[in-house]
């Protein structure tokens, strides 16, 4: 089941297809996965229930998913860890963004139903190989970030992330 979307926007390489980046559900039952975004205590989910992000391609003229893959690095080496909530500059919106960040658990043993909360914030660089994860302390829980962009900043990622 998919929830949350990054962000979607035309493949550059071909203007028939969306590329589409969302947090994907391994249990895709509407019931679980209200009651996952309703309870911010996810200690009875195990590492399967957490959500990961997906990049989706779609096809405009056959009107169907073509891939359906989860979100790695360049090198295929880093994964985006289990979290939800993805966010972006909005500026990019509807445009190919290089950066997402999202709330997510610290490492994949804190995925396993040992942490109450999300615990992180993690910055997907859909272009690089460094995914940096931003920890808080063990109470302290940080949910759906909103990124601000700095005025006049040219970077994508020149700004702040209110969480």
């Amino acid at each position: 089941s998919f929830y949350h979307v990054a962000n979607a926007f035309e493949d550059p390489k071909n203007n028939s297809t969306i590329k589409l980046h969302i947090a994907k559900h391994a249990n895709g039952q509407r019931e679980v996965v209200e009651k996952f975004l309703s309870s911010p205590q996810l200690e009875q989910f195990t590492h399967g229930h957490v959500p990961i992000l997906h990049e989706l391609d779609i096809s405009l003229s056959e009107k169907s998913i073509l891939r359906i893959e989860p979100l790695t690095s360049p090198s295929g080496a880093t994964k985006a860890l289990q979290g939800e909530y993805p966010t972006i500059n909005n500026a990019m919106t509807g445009k190919p963004n290089r950066y997402i960040y999202q709330a997510c658990f610290e490492d994949e043993s804190t995925a396993s139903g040992h942490v109450q909360f999300f615990n992180a914030i993690q910055k997907v660089d859909l272009r690089g190989e460094s995914w940096p994860i931003y920890s808080f302390s063990p109470y302290r829980a940080p949910n759906e970030a909103y990124f601000i962009a700095r005025e006049g900043s040219k970077a994508e990622d020149d700004g702040w992330l209110l969480v």
